[in-house]
């Protein structure tokens, strides 16, 4: 049986599917009955199966109609029966498009696709479901599917099909070249999943690249660099969330080498609060931690922070001098045809906005031209401490008084003294993205011509907000080499110790297409 839905609906839908998941709560009862309504009621045409299981689903609406009262708080048993029927399956698979509007993605996206898949078994008592329209190029994902991970862990390589069990997940790529393509390894895909209701994952993925080894090759070529910044060890927010930090990192990297891919740890600056003897003893430690991941050797940059007490008073550079650090440099992975160009932002004094200068620029692109003059095919990612754009102020963000006190002038932040440089360098070398730290809030915008920019904010929640939780947060910039894809996602752990990748994450997924195309939605 098959069901297709919109981003709208997905909350209800997740909470429907798996009864770990809490009732999506609105600002009042009317509008949490009246969204209930409205999600009940969609479901009867977006509904696909054969004659017995539409009988079946039918009765089940209309008792669930029933019990959507006109008036009061809904029946805690409102949904109950729908989750015994939608949720209780041997398995349920989603069709991920790319979210490029391809041909392959309006497809994906079509009713008769989807009863294509239905009915290779319509007795079949899995649960297919589809979306009825691609993503838009940036979306955002919070209390969806439990198992929407392993698919993003995979969104270099969509569009595809996620399979999940009550104890496992699978993400099957598929072609993004060819409609016929696609209906083939579909359709082989759902012929061999319908052969029995035990359903083996790891066996349908291994005889599924078997059978198309082009799909295999592309997942073999993929680099994560997972992105932290403003670290502030010293500070009271790293002394006590430090741990959980370290613990939240260790999962991510497993997470990923389970998936196969390379992975780069960099930190944006400022891992210090204040560049003392102490502080550096604590960056060593985390250095040391981040090579003991088992990931390549660790990026770090310097911030403002690590070079003068405070981020601004006196300088003090001894400590700072002892970190090895890579600002200024380029960072080259020459068997992944990747460099990461390391700009130093902190020179020169000027830490508040951040400075990169002529002669940096210069040195800069020299050094990218030993690597790429001529061969096309390298990818630079662009790193530096300060934000090279302004940096919108979020609803959750706590402004500090004398931000309240000058009102508009602070709505955004300001970018490097020379940021109209810098912008120039970065669009002109073609630069996939760029990463930055400094202002404690993650973003992704675009340059003029489109250069994604992301912000990590700071992994340790070094900010207020004005709910007083908690704003940690780190990225993951996933760049597959085989496509030139490059996909992000921006992670925070919102409730302490409530898990990063859990149902209060918040994830902004850059759709799967070169970066340099990229427009956002803003």
């Amino acid at each position: 049986m098959g069901l297709r839905f919109d981003l709208r609906i997905a909350n209800w839908l997740a909470h429907v599917l798996d009864e770990r998941m809490p009732i999506p709560k609105l600002e009042n009862e009317w509008e949490e009955r009246e969204a209930l309504r409205y999600f009940v009621s969609g479901l009867r045409e977006r509904f696909y199966s054969s004659p017995g299981g539409r009988q079946r689903f039918d009765d089940v609406l209309r008792r669930t109609e029933l019990l959507i009262r006109p008036e009061g708080k809904p029946s805690p048993k409102v949904l109950a029966d729908l989750r015994r029927f939608l949720g209780d399956r041997p398995w349920t698979a989603l069709l991920v498009p790319s979210g490029t509007n391809s041909p392959v993605d309006r497809l994906m996206c079509s009713k008769k696709f989807l009863q294509e898949l239905i009915f290779i078994r319509p007795e079949d008592p899995g649960l297919v479901l589809q979306m009825e329209d691609p993503p838009d190029r940036v979306f955002s994902l919070t209390d969806v599917f439990p198992a929407f991970r392993t698919a993003l862990a995979a969104s270099t390589e969509w569009p595809g099909v996620l399979f999940w069990t009550k104890t496992d997940s699978a993400f099957l790529p598929l072609s993004s070249d060819s409609t016929a393509i696609v209906q083939r390894q579909a359709h082989w895909i759902f012929s061999h999943l319908s052969t029995t209701i035990g359903v083996d994952l790891e066996l349908l993925k291994t005889q599924y690249y078997r059978e198309f080894p082009q799909v295999s090759s592309a997942s073999a070529s993929r680099v994560t660099i997972v992105h932290l910044s403003d670290i502030h060890l010293g500070s009271r927010e790293a002394s006590m969330r430090l741990p959980r930090i370290e613990a939240i990192l260790s999962g991510v990297v497993d997470d990923l080498d389970e998936n196969g891919r390379r992975v780069i740890p960099l930190v944006s600056g400022d891992l210090m609060d204040s560049p003392t003897e102490d502080n550096l003893d604590r960056v060593r430690a985390f250095v040391g931690l981040l090579a003991r991941l088992g990931t390549e050797s660790p990026i770090l940059l310097l911030g403002n922070h690590d070079v003068r007490n405070d981020g601004y008073l006196s300088e003090n550079l001894r400590q700072a001098m002892q970190i090895e650090n890579q600002s200024g440099s380029v960072r080259w992975f020459d068997d992944l045809r990747l460099g990461v160009a390391c700009f130093d932002s902190v020179r020169g004094g000027r830490l508040a906005r951040g400075f990169i200068g002529e002669r940096q620029l210069l040195d800069m692109g020299t050094a990218l031209d030993s690597r790429c003059r001529g061969q096309h095919d390298y990818i630079v990612i662009a790193a530096l401490h300060h934000h090279p754009i302004p940096v919108k102020v979020p609803d959750w963000y706590a402004r500090p008084f004398y931000e309240r006190v000058l009102g508009s002038a602070f709505d955004t932040t300001d970018e490097l003294e020379d940021a109209t440089d810098f912008v120039g360098f970065v669009e002109q070398r073609q630069c996939a993205a760029v990463l930055h730290g400094h202002k404690h809030i993650p973003r992704l915008d675009p340059t003029p011509a489109g250069i994604p920019v992301i912000g990590c904010g700071s992994s340790v929640g070094k900010v207020k907000t004005t709910d007083k939780r908690p704003f940690m947060s780190l990225n993951l910039l996933t760049i597959n080499r085989s496509t030139g894809v490059l996909s992000a996602r921006l992670l925070a752990e919102r409730i302490a110790g409530g898990g990063i990748t859990e149902y209060k994450s918040h994830e902004i997924v850059l759709s799967p297409q070169q970066a340099r195309l990229y427009r956002a939605a803003s």
